[in-house]
């Protein structure tokens, strides 16, 4: 891969990473703000009825499993989201400035991540199941070999 082709492949991988970060702290505020009174199944009912969960039947089956849990214990599932909001949000801020620790930190989270992935494949087979592993994999792969075939960069502040 050529020294252009490098920096763009890190700023994707960064706003993949955002994404993510966005969307589970958008899950975890809204359990938070949720959690503790009757609007939770409410708002996972309609979640729930929403269309575009139609295409991940996993997706539905998750929001009925938040609808029946305590309200502790959806708070406790929230906290653990923004907790992964801030991983994604700084391996994404680090990949995008072309941190080295950015790369580092990306390959030991996701790596630490896919067995969770595959578990979850066990458990139910679906399109975007797979594609998050596949992705994951990718990210991996190219990561790992962009560490080990260049030589140390220079520190930057």
């Amino acid at each position: 891969m050529d020294e252009v082709a490098e920096p763009r492949l890190l700023r994707a991988i960064a706003v993949f990473k955002l994404a993510k970060s966005a969307a589970l702290a958008t899950f975890g505020v809204a359990a938070w703000s949720v959690a503790g009174g009757e609007a939770l199944p409410h708002a996972m009912h309609a979640l729930a009825a929403s269309p575009l969960l139609d295409a991940h039947v996993g997706a539905r089956a998750l929001l009925d499993t938040i609808a029946a849990m305590p309200p502790l214990r959806v708070r406790e599932l929230g906290a653990v989201a923004l907790v992964y909001a801030c991983l994604f949000a700084t391996e994404g801020v680090g990949l995008w400035r072309g941190r080295r620790w950015a790369e580092w930190l990306t390959v030991v989270a996701t790596a630490s991540l896919l067995p969770f992935e595959v578990w979850a494949l066990v458990e139910r087979v679906d399109a975007l199941s797979i594609a998050a592993i596949v992705v994951n994999l990718a990210i991996l792969a190219w990561l790992v070999t962009l560490l080990r075939r260049h030589v140390p960069r220079r520190a930057r502040a």
